[in-house]
């Protein structure tokens, strides 16, 4: 009876062993499972809609319409561009390019219009930028940089400057800077300029220009925002990259006078004159067969556009 024990409780044993080891085995090819499964995903890196427009893109289509690609979409006559394919391949690509420099718009509007992640186009703008300039220097000349006058004058992209990475945010600093190659200029090549320890995107308002854009309303509440591909100018010295990305107010003006749009609602605003001024063109009819609202409507114009409550019908601000 001993001995028969002692074997059934072996065979029990190795079946427990048996049995961990296979429910082991099953953890450990669900887990290889689940990280495969994982690898996958983050290879697709790609948004749904920015895929799908690798079949219907604009300027393929535009391509079918000769008239309307060469004028509103390449901004450049037809035999041209196909003179700069003949040098730079492919044309799809290259297309980007003057749409990107033609309409001054930032990648990111433009991926919407041309179903292209922003990341690219700005790579596909950069390449395709250095290409014109070594394909085109016999035929262009670029001179950034002023002739006959005096080195410490001079700003960026004429000079190198050897900056101290460790200052102080905010300090006043001197860096010692050098004149580039083949830049004429007369006086010491090397003179020390005074700098603010910041990087570009710090800069003051004044220290830097954006790009400005019509496509959001400036009257809008809450207050609308917009992204602007903003350049430090050449005389500011700083760190980092000198052409970077920035949030800022739509404060853009469609040329309506503030003092036109309050005297047509004094004088003529019975009449509606004030909102076809405006654009508002539909409370325009209403108010003129209504006779100005029998000028309660009227009066209530006046005081909205003199508090600036009411302004133009798209989005602008009055000059």
């Amino acid at each position: 009876m001993t001995i028969a024990a002692a074997s059934t409780s072996r065979d029990d044993i190795s079946k427990l062993t048996d049995a961990w080891k296979e429910t082991r085995e099953s953890k450990v090819k669900t887990a290889l499972k689940k990280e495969s499964k994982k690898k996958i995903q983050r290879i697709v890196w790609t948004k749904n809609w920015l895929r799908r427009g690798s079949t219907h893109r604009p300027d393929r289509e535009l391509t079918k319409e000769p008239e309307d690609y060469r004028i509103f979409f390449l901004q450049m006559d037809e035999v041209l561009f196909n003179e700069l394919v003949t040098l730079i391949s492919p044309a799809e690509r290259l297309a980007v390019t003057p749409r990107y420099l033609g309409t001054g718009n930032n990648f990111e509007d433009l991926k919407f219009s041309l179903y292209i992640a922003a990341t690219t186009i700005r790579k596909i703008v950069e390449e395709r930028c250095y290409a014109l300039c070594v394909r085109l220097k016999d035929y262009i000349k670029i001179d950034l940089c002023p002739s006959n006058v005096e080195c410490s004058k001079l700003g960026n992209p004429c000079i190198n400057c050897s900056f101290n990475h460790s200052c102080v945010y905010g300090s006043q600093l001197n860096v010692s800077c050098t004149i580039k190659d083949r830049v004429n200029c007369s006086g010491s090549t090397t003179f020390v300029r005074v700098m603010r320890c910041q990087y570009c995107y710090q800069t003051e308002s004044w220290e830097h220009t954006c790009t400005s854009s019509s496509l959001c309303k400036a009257v809008a509440s809450p207050r609308q925002y917009y992204t602007a591909n903003c350049s430090v100018k050449s005389e500011i010295i700083c760190l980092g990259k000198r052409r970077f990305l920035k949030r800022l107010p739509c404060n853009w003006t469609g040329g309506y006078r503030w003092r036109t749009a309050l005297f047509l609602s004094i004088v003529l605003g019975g009449f509606g004159a004030d909102r076809f001024y405006l654009g508002h063109w539909q409370e325009g009819i209403g108010k003129l067969f209504s006779f100005g609202g029998l000028g309660v409507w009227t009066l209530i114009d006046v005081i909205l556009i003199s508090l600036h409550y009411l302004g133009p019908a798209d989005g602008s601000l009055y000059i």
